[in-house]
């Protein structure tokens, strides 16, 4: 029950994120432009996250250091 209460609270807390920089960032370009950067950073600390959680020498761990540095490259 806490589990689903988490992630609804979780859920309304990133829906008012976004409409927060909507509407401080009047141009709507640029209001993109912030949230796609915030996904980016995001996708970055979650996979160093992994990265962390993965045995040494492991073959998935291998993939996920390589996509983080595609990750960090396209960013």
């Amino acid at each position: 029950m806490q589990k689903k209460v988490g992630v609804i609270v979780a859920f309304i807390a990133v829906l008012f994120g976004l409409l927060a920089i909507i509407k401080i960032v009047q141009n709507i370009e640029l209001a993109i432009g912030f949230i796609t950067i915030s996904f980016g950073i995001l996708a970055v600390i979650w996979t160093s996250m992994a990265i962390k959680s993965l045995s040494k020498g492991s073959t998935l761990r291998n993939y996920t250091t390589k996509f983080l540095l595609c990750l960090i490259f396209i960013y």
